[in-house]
Order: C-alpha cells, then structure tokens, then sequence
C-alpha cells in the first residue's frame, strides 16, 4: 500500500494496515511467521512500543497469533485435535471489504469527529478503512480516487474540494459506490451526508437579533454548498425579524485562495491571504456583530478586530461555526455553531454500506442538526 494512501493514520495503524495489506495479497499466507519485533521497527523507522501496538490490534482481530518463544504468525491461534496441530480458517481483509476515504486535509476536531465515525461504524462491519488526504488540492484528490480505484475498494467516501471536477462527475455517471461528506455539488449526482447548515445559519442570526443586533456581518464561501446555506438561514432570520437585507454586510470570499490549512496550523492569521479583505471590510462595514462560517474565518476576524482596536463582546459580538476555535484562538472562548461530526461520518458510513448491497440510499442529501453553544463571545446591543 502506497504511503500516500495511509499517511494520515498513527504509525501503529499503518503499520498494521499494511501487514493485512500483504495477507490480502497473498505475500504472507496463513501458517507465515511475521517479521521479528526488531526487523519492523527498522523497517517502518519506529519504536518497538508502536510496532509492538500495531501487532496487538491484529491480534485481538485474529488475523495474526503469538507463540512465546517463536514469533507471531498468520492466522488465528492453533487448536489440536488428539495431538495434531491444525490451522483454524481465518477473516483478513480482502479488496471487497475495504473502503476509501479521502479527507479534504482538514486536521480540525470537526473533520477528525468524522475520521471516528466512519472507523467507528466500519469496525462494527468489519471493514477496513483506507485513509488518503487531499491537502484542500483537487488534483490529489482525483490521484488518490484514481489509486483507490485502481485497488478495488469497494466503494468511496469523499470529503471534496472546493470544486466539482470531472473525477467526481465520472463517479456519477459510472454509479460507482460514492457518498460526499460535507459538500456536494448541484451537478454531481452523488449522495451527500451533511450539517443542516440552513438551520445552523438561522439559530446564529436569531440569536444575535434577540440580542438587540441588526447590523450583523456574514463571512464564508457564499458560493460553497456549506456557506451558502448558512447564508440563506442568516437571510431566512433577518426575513423573520423585519430587519431588512443589506449586502454589503456579506463578505464572500469565494475567489481568495484556500490558505485554511497553512493559517490553522502556522498561527499566523497576518499571514493569510484572507486577512486584508476582511479588515477592510471590518473598518468599512462596522458591525456590531459578525457571524464566520468556519475557524479559518473566525481566526482572522478576531486578529482583524483586534487590529483595529476592538473588542471581541465588548465592541464586536462574534459567532463561529465549529467548536475548533472555542478557547483556542481568543481569551473569550466564542459562541459556535456545532457540529455533529462523528453522526455525520457514521450515517456516511451507513449510507455507502446500503448503497454496496443494493438498497435504496436515502434523499439526496442528508442533513445533521448544528446546536447552538453560548459561550462568552456574545453581548447585548446597547448602541
């Protein structure tokens, strides 16, 4: 197994995924004696603690069996019948138990609750999963399709890119098992799990209109499936509210190139691309409150203010989706927007798994409830 293909697991995990790799291929047959402690550890440049983990889970999954004294071997322990020593039949994994996820490169609590989920729920199916991570590049993710294709899996989860090119479009047309997660696309016929992001737009404007706000400022992707439906709820609240619409309170930052990564990690938000359109913005506009679509946008609002001389709550009320930046960015944790990300990635899991054996998927596009979680970030307009 390619490297690329499992490089966002532990070492352990790889390490362990790559020994049923060779069962599954033939290059280790039951009754084979694995290599020694000491021969894995430098071929995998890790700690006798790491292999000796990986060893254990496949183990308690009977794929491999322990002898004191002579090693580990293929297969699940020896029983004897009247003396005579027999190999019992075991499960390894073979190319048609084993999915593809591809992640889009985020390494945030939102996207590694739906790594859970997915591992969670294939686990209980016994089924093996393949990671790969895009790394926000649309063209690595048409590689990893193209690998995990060329493998055999037998079907792909795929949290997308910012864009639906022509691989996606020929997963469609070939009905090749696929469901998106997070995204979808209007011209990708492909099922979807996903956040009620409407709804999630709506509770964060109802909120800050109950506390007395009017001008309140979108930032996102208005373009991207997630943001723009968080935008339509915003929308759909200031329509319940009487407060009349005023675009130039939506900041959309679709043409910006993807930074979110480099930004998240770096801690530089300075640095990003983003960050002088929204100071601008911020200077020009002066909300009292801002709704981000994610803790990319949330990180460089909250430099930007800060920048200017305002307060997060005191001057400025702010809302993000995602609990990735409570306390992490801000002494004043931020009110979010919440995800369930692990339900999201364990329906997709569900939802691929029925697809496999024929049964009808579900709509089109499934959607998640968000909730709402006050923390400090967040005051009563006083004018």
């Amino acid at each position: 197994m390619s490297h690329d293909i499992v490089r966002s697991l532990p070492l352990y995990a790889q390490i362990a995924q790559q020994i049923r790799t060779q069962i599954a291929q033939g290059e280790l047959q039951v009754g084979d004696r694995l290599p020694s402690e000491a021969e894995l550890c430098q071929r995998y440049g890790a700690s006798r603690v790491t292999v000796r983990k990986a060893i254990e889970s496949l183990v308690k999954e009977g794929v491999v069996h322990a002898k004191v004294g002579k090693g580990t071997f293929v297969g699940a322990e020896p029983t004897t019948d009247q003396g005579v020593a027999s190999v019992q039949p075991m499960r390894v994994s073979t190319l048609t138990d084993m999915v593809g996820f591809i992640s889009i490169g985020d390494s945030t609590p939102f996207a590694l609750d739906i790594l859970h989920g997915i591992q969670k729920a294939a686990d209980l199916n016994n089924t093996h999963i393949i990671f790969a991570n895009a790394n926000y590049d649309r063209h690595q993710q048409a590689r990893h399709i193209a690998a995990l294709r060329e493998r055999q899996v037998a079907g792909l989860l795929i949290m997308p890119t910012f864009e639906a090119d022509d691989t996606l479009k020929q997963l469609a047309r070939e009905q090749y098992p696929t469901v998106l997660i997070d995204r979808y696309f209007e011209d990708v016929a492909l099922p979807c799990i996903t956040s009620d992001n409407r709804g999630g737009g709506y509770q964060a404007a109802r909120y800050l209109f109950e506390l007395g706000h009017q001008r309140v400022a979108f930032i996102g992707r208005v373009p991207m499936s997630t943001s723009q439906e968080r935008w339509a709820g915003y929308h759909s609240a200031q329509a319940y509210y009487g407060i009349p619409q005023d675009e130039r309170l939506t900041l959309s930052l679709d043409t910006v190139p993807h930074d979110e990564a480099l930004i998240l990690n770096s801690g530089y938000p300075t640095d990003s691309v983003a960050y002088p359109f929204v100071r601008q913005f911020l200077e020009q506009q002066r909300p009292s409150a801002v709704i981000c679509h994610n803790p990319y946008f949330a990180l460089v609002t909250l430099t930007a203010l800060r920048d200017l001389g305002l307060r997060v709550a005191e001057d400025v009320s702010l809302i993000s989706f995602d609990r990735d930046v409570q306390g992490t960015f801000s002494n004043c944790p931020l009110t979010i927007i919440t995800q369930n990300g692990f339900h999201i990635g364990e329906t997709a899991f569900l939802t691929l798994q029925r697809a496999l054996v024929g049964m009808h998927v579900g709509p089109r596009v499934t959607r998640i409830a968000m909730r709402l979680v006050v923390h400090e970030s967040c005051r009563r307009f006083t004018g």
